[in-house]
């Protein structure tokens, strides 16, 4: 085997959640599939609906291998002070490659 065509088939195994070598490199402790995600997000969301207003106190289902975090929504990133019209000028720029 060409060490080209190692290079490629592992570039591939690192872009596929369901390989142990992409759960090696994120840290996780086993991969996972995405039919697993899939049906993990299926149970939360019966859960959810199911449960009423006991809804906020659920937790994720645990066989995600990263870490769960309960909370509905988190926040992503700050803005720093930015206006609006900063901060779409800087989302464009992130889209122009700039």
């Amino acid at each position: 085997m060409a060490w080209g065509e190692v290079r490629d088939l592992v570039s591939v195994l690192l872009r596929d959640p369901a390989s142990w070598l992409f759960a090696d490199a994120q840290g996780w402790p086993y991969p996972i599939s995405a039919e697993t995600r899939v049906v993990a997000d299926v149970f939360d969301r019966l859960g959810q609906v199911h449960a009423g207003k006991r809804a906020k106190r659920l937790k994720p289902h645990p066989i995600r291998p990263w870490p769960q975090d309960s909370r509905v929504s988190k926040k992503v990133s700050n803005a720093k002070g930015y206006t609006r019209e900063q901060s779409i000028g800087i989302l464009a720029a992130m889209r122009r490659g700039a």
